[in-house]
């Protein structure tokens, strides 16, 4: 990629293209970087680690952190990586165990996939450079998702445009039942939350290697989407934490998922996988293969099967709308009910930054539901392990009534797209209830325990060729955020724009731990006389911190404006969400629970 000129790093947005997997070929160079780490597991060895040179970045692809969680690993708490010799870290790596339609430039799946990447600038490995690191954590409903996908070197190659270089690394957690499995047995075997200590083990990993690729240790910023996000938000329940020093959670809060104590949510898809793939009877719990039992039947089975099996409980009618596998109250990572030990302060003191796009829940309603058929109080009880007690969901659907104008996309009035009237109902449900709702609540119960290193956004971009109904969409600011949108995708200039704003926004936040970063006039390479023309280009907008109850600032992110608001609409209706009944009910769900 040609150099961007003083001018360009001040005043233009680099050409940006699809954020997939780091592009390969034509601009490999011929010089190979190599970091020399000495990790605990090597008895003082040193390891070389080899990878390639690819876009101007020096790049590390599918370094193992754990041993392969195969046999008798499998539903096994992860375990760090014995190195025997050096590495060659110039593949991409196959993504965990998932539904392979659901990968976007995939490099295959295995069960072996606990494995790290890391996107530096060239030649800085084994200098003293400490440039930030940002480590990012992938979203995918707990089912999907590769580390592989966000290798592209658009965001690292902005902030070295603009004089702030940082480390990238992508990593692979365990998915679906193999990384977050629920119910009694899973429960009893300590095999809840599997990815999570995944995630964990990865960051322990860059801070005891990552100063050997030229990052510093203690400065590393986690950010994520969606599930993703969840994650991060549930490793703040650790007030103790000191893997990372800033947070950035992208449509996404502890009680986003619903979830409750391992043993007593989501023990239906547990035993579906566990008849299917024949370590149950349906009548009994003896197994198919004897005496032994179904989570030692399930250790066993072929991954395929087991896999397979996976897929079809997850598309199965009563499991498919929800987090059949993801986080669960395991009395260890996660305590207790994440939204009371944010009410009582038991979080870690880690500066964040938590937003949602404005119509989160417009993708997650299939179009052709029928509220005829099936009433939205029914559809409600799909959410979770058992239904809800008619009192509940009554208030639910009270605050949010069936009226086109009310619904979600958002400032759309009584356009229906041609879709039963139910269905804005109902995405406005979850837009408010599993997104908004929560990540008020985490910052709210953040600002009245006095921490205040808070910020919020609000993101409301366009996507090309999404349906009207769509509206500003979950998901769709992860492009943005990695700046891999270009007017040659049909994107606009302003939204070229956008996404810069929210670069410079992250980088700012892994420098500084604060999203305004420090005076912009000061960025040798931004020389413009015109010190507003260089703040509007790499600072946009002062972001003021959320300050509850003195203020609900939040950011405004859209193409035509960047903007400070209040975090205030729809304060009525979302309360319902805030009432202890209801998050008990909602947000900390036993089966059999009414």
């Amino acid at each position: 990629m040609r150099a961007v000129t003083t001018l360009l790093a001040c005043l233009v947005a680099l050409p940006l293209a699809f954020a997939g997997p780091l592009p390969r070929a034509s601009n490999t160079t011929t010089s190979v970087p190599t970091a020399i780490i000495k990790p605990k597991t090597a008895s003082g060895t040193p390891i070389t680690v080899t990878g390639v040179n690819e876009y101007g970045l020096d790049v590390y692809l599918g370094i193992p952190f754990a041993e392969p969680p195969v046999g008798d690993l499998r539903f096994a708490h992860p375990q760090p990586k014995v190195y025997s010799g050096n590495v060659t870290a110039t593949t991409p790596p196959p993504a965990c165990l998932q539904d392979a339609g659901d990968l976007q430039g995939s490099y295959g799946i295995s069960e072996d996939c606990l494995t790290l990447n890391i996107l530096g600038p060239q030649g800085v490995a084994g200098t003293n450079a400490k440039l930030p690191v940002m480590v990012w954590i992938y979203g995918g409903g707990f089912t999907s998702g590769t580390g592989t996908t966000y290798n592209g070197p658009y965001l690292n190659t902005y902030a070295a445009s603009t004089d702030r270089p940082f480390i990238l690394v992508t990593f692979n957690y365990r998915l679906g039942i193999f990384g977050w499995g629920n119910g009694a047995e899973m429960a009893a075997n300590g095999a809840a939350n599997l990815a999570l200590r995944d995630q964990i083990l990865a960051l322990q990993w860059v801070k005891e290697n990552i100063k050997a690729f030229g990052g510093n240790p203690n400065k590393v910023t986690v950010f994520g989407e969606s599930a993703g996000a969840i994650s991060i938000s549930c490793l703040m329940l650790n007030q103790s934490t000191d893997l990372f020093h800033g947070a950035i959670m992208m449509s996404g809060a502890q009680s986003t998922s619903p979830l409750g104590p391992t043993a007593d949510v989501w023990q239906g898809p547990y035993d579906m996988v566990a008849q299917l793939t024949g370590c149950k009877n349906a009548s009994t719990p003896i197994t198919a293969a004897g005496n032994q039992s179904t989570f030692d039947c399930l250790k066993k089975v072929p991954a395929e099967t087991l896999l397979n099996a996976t897929i079809t409980t997850k598309n199965n009618l009563l499991y498919a709308l929800g987090f059949v596998w993801g986080p669960s109250v395991d009395g260890d990572i996660i305590p207790g009910a994440p939204w009371k030990l944010l009410e009582e302060g038991k979080f870690a003191r880690i500066p964040f930054i938590s937003g949602n796009n404005v119509d989160e829940g417009t993708l997650f309603v299939p179009t052709y539901l029928n509220t005829t058929q099936i009433p939205v109080s029914t559809l409600l009880d799909f959410l979770y392990p058992s239904p809800l007690n008619a009192s509940i969901a009554d208030e639910v659907t009270e605050a949010y009534p069936n009226v086109p104008a009310l619904g979600a996309p958002f400032g759309t009035g009584n356009e229906t797209f041609g879709l039963d009237p139910g269905w804005k109902q109902l995405t406005a449900i979850i837009t408010d209830g599993a997104f908004m709702s929560r990540r008020r609540w985490f910052l709210r119960q953040a600002n009245k325990h006095g921490f205040k290193k808070t910020w919020s956004y609000q993101w409301d971009g366009k996507t090309p060729g999404d349906p009207a109904y769509y509206g500003a969409t979950h998901g769709r600011d992860v492009y943005y955020s990695f700046g891999a949108i270009s007017t040659a995708t049909n994107y606009t200039v302003a939204d070229v724009s956008l996404s810069n704003a929210m670069m410079n926004y992250w980088i700012n936040f892994a420098y500084y731990q604060d999203p305004n970063g420090k005076n912009i006039k000061k960025n040798k390479n931004c020389k413009s006389s015109n010190s507003t023309t260089a703040m509007t280009v790499l600072n946009q907008t002062s972001w003021a911190p959320h300050s509850y109850p003195k203020n609900k600032n939040s950011m405004y992110l859209s193409e035509t404006n960047v903007s400070t608001i209040q975090d205030d609409f729809r304060e009525e209706q979302m309360s319902v969400f805030f009432q202890s009944n209801m998050s008990q009910a909602l947000f900390y769900k036993r089966d059999g629970e009414k």
